[in-house]
């Protein structure tokens, strides 16, 4: 930490830094049905969550009656009795009813220093009776009406709606309370009060406060905080229990991110690099078998991203960069076959039915006119996006069991490039339709190239 960096501007004010040498991570079958178990009894308290007011108070053996009530309750007033009395006229005129009343006992509160108990009582039964948003909906109306009438709010809502942070009510000062219209002298307040200059002084050095740091103009390519993380070595361990060999170990050798920001720009940049992959399966005739290596070249990383917002000497919002160098990926069918056995399970939780609720809000159609969509190629983010995946490739023996005298067939899967292609300046507001529909969409540049299939005999080159 250093208090003084924003003023030196040579240095970061915050400089963290942390490694970690190992973490290893171990997958059994019963810890993953464990966790199966866990997923489906959450999603059971889910489900049930609606209807456990109705739930008895009594054991199921015994009184079967009770929980047959209970289930044609659950089914009758929430999904009969409520959407039938939603749409009914006296539903509709009550709940208006409801609202105009508590807008108008609101109206008092503002208005009004002390409100009697009958009327305190009156809001409280009100508030049990709304929903969350028509209150806050009815506020919003009292307000308005309050100050489109020449009405003065009273000073009690009128402080409470000015609430300042914790922050800002201990460094700076507080207004004096007042009780039945004269000031209360009574114990310090503020931080002025209960210190000297010189101990303010020596307090916000130890924290590395200022006063006036709120006020300086750091500049765009001023970088004030950086957190880094490496992690040398870490492995995942998937195996049938602890005392049989694993079935699957993937290795990640020398992982590290790096953020850093800068508040001159609003700017936030992460970067990550991964050096060394290795993807081991289950052993057989005393061989591990190898599916994934790193074969790429140690003059850069096997992976590297960066993401930043606000890039420097760029024109872009956003800017993303993906680089990978080529891995050997190697098929062994024993260890496939393991996996889709560990996954397999015979429990009851539905998570594709789990997952189709979620999905179905995505699929949603929302028509936009001309001008929505020209507000949404106004206000969107520009994104420079660049994608470099070298030539990776898999191997696939004919015996399933990769051997220095297997038939194999080759895929190279060849170069992958992707770029965003810069849209130019906006069209102005006398733009066709279909023009403003170009607009909307991002476009990027794929290119592909070196892609083939190989088939290769033992003994060849």
């Amino acid at each position: 930490l250093n208090p003084h960096a924003e003023e030196e501007r040579e240095t970061p004010k915050v400089d963290c830094a942390m490694e970690v040498q190992s973490i290893a991570v171990e997958l059994t079958k019963p810890q993953y049905l464990s966790m199966i178990d866990l997923l489906e009894s959450i999603d059971y308290m889910v489900r049930n969550a609606p209807y456990r007011k109705y739930r008895p108070e009594v054991s199921l053996h015994g009184n079967a009656q009770q929980w047959w009530k209970y289930a044609g309750n659950c089914i009758l007033d929430l999904h009969i009795k409520r959407h039938t009395q939603m749409w009914s006229w006296n539903h509709i005129k009550s709940h208006r009813q409801l609202l105009k009343s508590y807008k108008n006992i609101y109206k008092l509160k503002l208005t009004q220093t002390k409100l009697s108990e009958a009327n305190q009582k009156q809001i409280q039964d009100l508030e049990k009776a709304l929903d969350v948003f028509s209150i806050v909906l009815a506020r919003q109306q009292a307000q308005t009406e309050v100050v489109r009438s020449g009405q003065k709010l009273s000073k009690k809502s009128a402080d409470g709606e000015k609430k300042s942070g914790w922050f800002s009510g201990f460094w700076g000062r507080k207004e004096p309370k007042k009780k039945d219209g004269e000031e209360e002298k009574s114990v310090p307040e503020t931080i002025d009060d209960l210190m000297t200059p010189e101990e303010k002084a020596k307090l916000f050095t130890a924290i590395g406060y200022s006063d006036s740091s709120h006020n300086l103009a750091l500049p765009k390519n001023y970088v004030a905080h950086v957190v880094s993380l490496k992690l040398l070595s870490t492995s995942i361990t998937i195996k049938e229990d602890r005392n049989v060999p694993e079935t699957l170990k993937i290795q990640i050798i020398d992982l590290s991110t790096k953020i850093s920001q800068r508040p001159g720009a609003q700017a936030l940049k992460i970067e990550a690099k991964l050096e060394h992959w290795y993807m081991t399966g289950l052993r057989q005739q005393d061989v591990v078998p190898s599916l994934v290596a790193s074969i790429g070249g140690a003059e850069s990383s096997l992976l590297e991203i960066k993401f930043e917002t606000n890039p420097e000497g760029s024109v872009a919002d956003q800017r993303l960069f993906v680089q990978s160098q080529p891995v050997e990926i190697i098929y062994d069918a024993r260890t496939i076959n393991a996996l889709v056995e560990f996954f397999q399970t015979n429990r009851g939780m539905d998570l594709e039915r789990l997952t189709t609720a979620t999905l179905s809000k995505l699929e949603e159609i929302k028509e936009r006119t001309a001008t929505g969509l020209m507000h949404i190629i106004e206000t969107r983010k520009v994104l420079d996006l660049r994608v470099n995946l070298k030539p990776s490739y898999l191997l696939i023996p004919q015996t399933g069991f990769h051997r220095e005298q297997s038939n194999l067939l080759i895929l190279d899967l060849g170069t992958f490039q992707l770029k965003s292609i810069s849209q130019g300046h906006q069209q102005n507001s006398s733009s066709s339709l279909e023009e403003i529909m170009d607009k909307a969409y991002d476009k990027f540049d794929v290119e592909i190239k070196n892609v083939q299939l190989l088939f290769g005999r033992s003994g060849e080159d």
